[in-house]
């Protein structure tokens, strides 16, 4: 049989007395289906097939047919034809489900075979004919979203009959349309060998900070559980928080934090806590609507491994010093060519591996990014449900959030619809409306001006940008807007209400002349909603040289420097560089307000 068995040994090193299994029958990303029997098929047309989930982020199993009628078995009903796992009791899934449904267990116990389903229903109807024992799962497991279950078959066993015991499991039966993923045997146990053995191949990094809680990432080379410790005293870190999955891609989120401190951590498991070359602390975001000065490092388009690509990280370092970074936004295209996940541990992962261990990264959607989309957003967690601030976009492909007085919209420009009627413009008029920040920046990939690589004037989704989003943004006062998928660097002026061809634009469209800097013409004085700032930021990898860079929006432009932007806010101002690679400020401006 076509599944994949994970088996641990004893070990004197450990205090375990018993093995530690896991058995994962059936997971989407293997892309194997034949396991699985179409075991009732009337009428005829069901099918089994793995598909990438759009929720999920990665191949899932999709099970489609005639309702109930339709039913998959993995596995067998009976000893002979069945797993024969007597190792293991404690079932585990995910799933996807929008209608009615029955998922069977075949046991064989010690007063003979047993099936223990469980549906839809909020309540358990118990056992039935001295065989079936029915147990509800609740309604939330057809609501049409992912779900994940962990039932111990032994446990729900002993409740209807306490003098029996389950003696080996066959099998998993499937009724109805839906969605699956990792359907997994195991014993409950950690699995000692795999902690012990383990490495730490990726992180730690932060994702979704806020001014009371942040998500701390890392992969590992074996499953196991996860574990943070932490404390506001590098030497005592008291605090703990755990995620019991068995699992290489470790998520665990710390709760409950104080705004504005800084707290250290180090990451593990039950059983150890890796000791790593990182210096790993952060600094929780401070309380909503704060004047305290923010720092933001944006990189563009800085997928490229090159010596060129690493001296813009370190120029960076060297600019900043002591000063900490808020956050760091990436503007998609992260990881070239392809987006692959080897291509994002080199890029991304390798590259700013120091930085990320201490400061939360955010990303937009590229459209390289896109071309793996699995590795893309299983390698981020976003938040889709406002989890720190803005209105819930239900998406990782878009969304906002808060950091002090900024708040930062996300727009997703490769893969999304961009039409007036879009889910995504809906939801921005919506965050927007309830926004109260001080500052307004917004960031997505295809820049809406540009005459670099690539020219706004004829490609569709910079078109798209530019004549159905910027109406809304700038409606509500929007600063800044950063954009990448042009490989150069361009700054606009100080305009509003342009949304046309480069050859409309004229003088009305500027609403203060003059190139914003403070040691020339001045900063930008914002005294209402109108003045927006753009920049085209697609020189952090690999800057295409040898462009027009004549659109007239532009007051800056450069299309031979490798470089990333500064971003420094303040109650009153907002200050803006582009530093290249040789640590020396090629631009800069200022909005004050």
């Amino acid at each position: 049989m076509n599944y994949k068995t994970i088996i641990t040994i004893p070990l004197t090193l450990f205090s375990f007395s018993t093995f530690a299994l896991a058995t994962i029958y059936a997971d989407g990303e293997d892309g194997r289906v034949n396991t699985w029997q179409i075991n009732g098929n009337k009428p005829a047309g069901a099918t089994v097939k793995t598909r990438y989930d759009n929720d999920k982020k990665s191949q899932v199993i999709a099970f489609k047919g005639d309702g109930r009628k339709s039913v998959y078995l993995i596995g067998g009903t009976r000893d002979r034809n069945g797993w024969k796992n007597s190792q293991e009791n404690v079932i585990k899934w995910s799933m996807n489900f929008s209608e009615k449904f029955k998922i069977s267990l075949y046991v064989e116990s010690e007063k003979g075979r047993r099936v223990l389903y469980y549906d839809y229903r909020d309540k358990d109807k118990g056992l039935y004919l001295e065989k079936y024992i029915r147990m509800g799962l609740g309604a939330k497991s057809r609501s049409g979203k992912w779900v994940n279950f962990e039932r111990n078959l032994d446990t729900d066993l002993k409740k209807y009959e306490p003098d029996n015991r389950i003696l080996r499991v066959n099998g998993f039966k499937v009724h109805g349309s839906g969605r699956m993923d990792n359907i997994e045997l195991t014993s409950g146990q950690p699995s000692p060998i795999d902690k012990e053995d383990g490495e730490v191949l990726r992180g730690p990094y932060l994702q979704q900070s806020s001014d009371h809680s942040i998500i701390v990432r890392w992969r590992t080379d074996k499953r196991s559980d996860s574990k943070v410790v932490f404390g506001r005293d590098k030497h005592n870190l008291s605090a703990e928080a755990t995620n019991h999955q068995m699992t290489k891609e470790h998520e665990v989120l710390l709760a409950n934090l104080k705004a504005d401190k800084r707290y250290y951590y180090k990451v593990g498991n039950s059983d150890k806590i890796f000791h790593l070359n990182q210096k790993t602390f952060f600094r929780t975001a401070p309380k909503k609507g704060s004047t305290k000065p923010m720092r933001v490092w944006v990189l563009g388009d800085s997928g490229a491994i090159t010596q060129k690509s690493k001296d813009v990280y370190t120029a960076y370092k060297n600019f900043t010093k002591n000063k900490e970074t808020d956050l760091v936004l990436m503007l998609g295209d992260n990881a070239f060519k392809k987006g692959t996940d080897r291509e994002y541990q080199r890029a991304v992962f390798d590259k700013y591996s120091a930085l990320l261990a201490q400061t939360s990264l955010w990303s937009v959607y590229g459209n390289h990014d896109a071309m793996t989309p699995e590795v893309y957003f299983n390698s981020f967690t976003f938040p889709e449900n406002g989890e720190v601030g803005g209105v819930a976009s239900h998406s990782e492909n878009y969304y906002s959030y808060d950091r002090g007085n900024i708040h930062f919209v996300v727009l997703d420009s490769s893969r999304s619809d961009l039409t007036p009627s879009s889910k995504m413009l809906k939801w921005l008029k919506k965050d927007l409306q309830e926004n109260d920040s001080k500052w307004l920046i917004s960031a997505w990939h295809h820049s809406p001006y540009t005459r670099g690589s690539y020219d706004s004037d004829t490609q569709r989704r910079m078109v798209k940008m530019r004549n159905n989003f910027l109406p809304t943004l700038e409606e509500y006062g929007v600063d800044l807007v950063l954009g990448g998928h042009s490989h150069v660097y361009e700054r606009s002026k100080f305009i509003h209400g342009h949304y046309g061809k480069s050859s409309t634009f004229d003088t009305s469209y500027i609403v203060q002349d003059g190139d914003g800097k403070v040691n020339g013409d001045g900063a930008y004085k914002k005294t209402s909603k109108k003045g927006t700032v753009f920049v085209v930021l697609g020189s952090s990898g690999k800057p295409k040289d040898g462009e027009p860079l004549n659109h007239p929006v532009m007051v800056s432009e450069s299309s031979k420097t490798y470089g990333s932007v500064i971003i420094d806010t303040t109650k009153n101002h907002m200050d803006v560089k582009y530093l290249t690679n040789r640590g020396v400020i090629f631009d800069s401006f200022r909005i004050q307000k």
